[in-house]
């Protein structure tokens, strides 16, 4: 394989790759300016915030619905301290596809600590340790414990976790939530509980946090059979169910934004062909250009010399007429 015909196969990779790039930062610029055009009308409806960020991280057509009312919801407040806890079942589907999912927001945050750090965006360092009934195989490692980061959606104030259900189904069944813990971060990179949640059928419920016995803090509720919206209310016919939340709306504005990918691939395509025009034929053309103007000046020279020839020689009839006269 000739060192020209390597060039060109890397090239022709190095464009596969960069399209692979370009379309995956096409459906990021998407989700980001759907959830942002939307985000005042999400941050008030808790239902559309929770559909709205399952279909944009699923970058796949999804549909998505939730329970009208969540499986745990709790309001948590003291004088340095304050956040709304709701746990929510999601239903996940297209054409292809279903899958039950799980959603843990976390609304009205506020945190009253001089030692609690802040990122780069002046937002608190939050995170969420869960502890299931059983081990999950997860990332060539088995255990029952998980920390996580808990981002935040727009705010400082308000927060979101997604959980694919299908990725703590065990042999034995499906994970049951022994503890759900939200954290933040303090100096010393130690962390502080701001709510513990307990699921009172498996353990005690204890407080571990800094509010107040009276508040609920029992995620019983959060039972495998009421977790599993597919099986129960299925991908059809749901709309009329008075137990499920459904917007049709969101769907077909996300679809609206799907001009950025043709935009970004039109981009790409004008740098492409600009780019290999210079790598592959413009020495082509450049060459023929010059090939082709060089013909044009031999013909016109070769013209201008017939011409000369024939303005340097006396015309035939006026040399006959000069010879009869003499």
């Amino acid at each position: 394989m000739t060192l020209k015909k390597i060039g060109i196969i890397l090239y022709v990779l190095s464009i596969v790759f960069i399209t692979y790039f370009v379309a995956t930062l096409s459906e990021a610029s998407k989700v980001v300016d759907f959830l942002s055009d939307q985000q005042t009308t999400l941050l008030s409806n808790d239902d559309d915030l929770l559909l709205a960020s399952v279909m944009a991280s699923h970058h796949d057509g999804s549909d998505a619905y939730t329970l009208s009312m969540p499986l745990f919801e709790e309001t948590f407040t003291n004088t340095d301290h304050n956040i709304r806890v709701s746990i929510y079942p999601i239903a996940v589907f297209n054409d292809k596809t279903s899958s039950n999912m799980l959603a843990i927001l976390a609304k009205d945050i506020q945190i009253e600590n001089d030692q609690a750090e802040l990122d780069e965006n002046d937002f608190h360092v939050m995170s969420i340790d869960i502890v299931f009934d059983r081990p999950i195989a997860f990332s060539d490692q088995t255990q029952n414990e998980f920390t996580e980061e808990f981002p935040y959606i727009f705010e400082d104030r308000t927060r979101l976790f997604l959980i694919d259900l299908n990725k703590i189904m065990t042999i034995t069944g499906q994970a049951v939530f022994t503890s759900i813990d939200i954290s933040y971060k303090t100096t010393g990179d130690s962390q502080q509980i701001l709510v513990g949640l307990t699921n009172g059928l498996l353990s005690d419920v204890i407080v571990r946090d800094p509010f107040d016995i009276e508040f609920n803090r029992d995620i019983s509720a959060i039972t495998t059979e009421a977790t599993q919206l597919i099986e129960m209310h299925g991908v059809d016919n749901f709309e009329d169910n008075t137990q499920i939340y459904y917007n049709d709306v969101l769907l077909q504005t996300l679809k609206h934004y799907n001009w950025y990918f043709f935009e970004y691939i039109a981009i790409e395509l004008v740098m492409v062909s600009v780019i290999s025009y210079f790598l592959f034929f413009h020495k082509i053309v450049k060459k023929r250009l010059r090939i082709k103007k060089d013909q044009k000046h031999k013909e016109e020279q070769e013209r201008y010399n017939q011409i000369r020839n024939e303005l340097s020689q006396p015309n035939a009839q006026e040399i006959n007429r000069e010879v009869h006269e003499l």
